[in-house]
């Protein structure tokens, strides 16, 4: 399943082989957040489609209907920065206090922040890839896309006139 421990690419990729032979063309719509948007960008627009015609492949598991995104880093974060890391560990740590009643789906996070202080891991791609330079982001946002199935909410996406 995706990790911050891989890339943008290697999780759409992990996506699709998960998925091959198992769905074909379902048309469905996505509700995603944070890093999960950018994956579903990926999917749909580079994965899932032809990008000549802008239209599904035929092993397409999915046919967008509609990407609702909340949170998404489409032009990156600052918090992506291994320098800003600190700042990302205390942000989780005091979300996991205040959750605590729901602690379970926050677990794998602290635990893969713990793991990265603990062993000095200084490498996430996943992580990576959500910096504001990232290359993975400037390939999204410069791909030809539909994005008119897009809706957003507190985010930072700036849709290319044109």
């Amino acid at each position: 399943m995706p990790t911050v421990l891989h890339g943008i690419e290697k999780n759409a990729e992990e996506i699709t082989e998960l998925l091959k032979n198992k769905i074909k063309q379902k048309a469905c719509s996505v509700i995603a957040h944070s890093r999960g948007g950018v994956i579903a960008r990926h999917l749909f627009e580079l994965n899932w489609i032809n990008n000549n015609s802008l239209q599904p492949i035929e092993k397409a598991p999915f046919v967008l209907n509609k990407l609702i995104m909340a949170g998404v880093p489409n032009q990156g974060t600052m918090m992506a920065s291994t320098k800003n890391w600190k700042s990302l560990f205390n942000s989780v740590v005091n979300v996991a206090k205040f959750t605590i009643g729901t602690i379970v789906p926050v677990v794998p996070t602290i635990l893969t922040a713990i793991k990265c202080i603990g062993v000095g891991l200084t490498e996430l791609p996943g992580i990576d890839d959500l910096e504001e330079s990232s290359a993975i982001l400037k390939k999204l946002n410069t791909t030809k896309a539909d994005r008119s199935k897009y809706h957003v909410f507190i985010s930072n996406y700036k849709p290319q006139k044109g």
